[in-house]
């Protein structure tokens, strides 16, 4: 959930970022304004609008997710770098399955956040670092 002092926060955004200061990187920034443009002012776009050759160099950093329940989702689709960030084909896995148990709740409520409203959500993923841990 976002925080009550966090300037994000506008009735759509849900902000799960602890960390300031963190900008946009360059393929958030592409697959952002992709979407904008391609819903044309609606909510959404329509499925038959979204063309992975409109994110042409940010497509490996781009996923897609899929309601499974309320509170649940899992990676439809998931780019080539989020693979090799976690070792293994995620495509079919809960989205819940990289974040540690604490942050699921939390989680929870974005997902329904986005797929009720729709809304933004934004998430800074941390690792500790350690042995067989880059």
């Amino acid at each position: 959930m976002a925080r009550q002092d966090d300037p994000v926060d506008s009735g759509n955004v849900v902000s799960l970022s602890e960390i300031r200061g963190i900008g946009s990187r360059p393929a958030i920034a592409q697959i952002e304004a992709y979407w904008q443009t391609t819903r044309r002012g609606r909510l959404v776009p329509s499925r038959s609008d979204v063309d992975p050759r409109g994110l042409h160099g940010a497509l490996e950093h781009a996923f897609v997710l899929e309601r499974i329940s309320s509170g649940l989702a899992r990676f439809r689709v998931a780019g080539s770098h989020l693979t090799e960030l976690m070792g293994l084909e995620v495509r079919g896995m809960p989205l819940s399955s990289i974040f540690v148990p604490e942050a699921r709740a939390k989680l929870s409520d974005a997902i329904e956040a986005a797929f009720d409203t729709p809304a933004t959500i934004r998430l800074s993923l941390v690792s500790e670092a350690g042995f067989g841990r880059p």
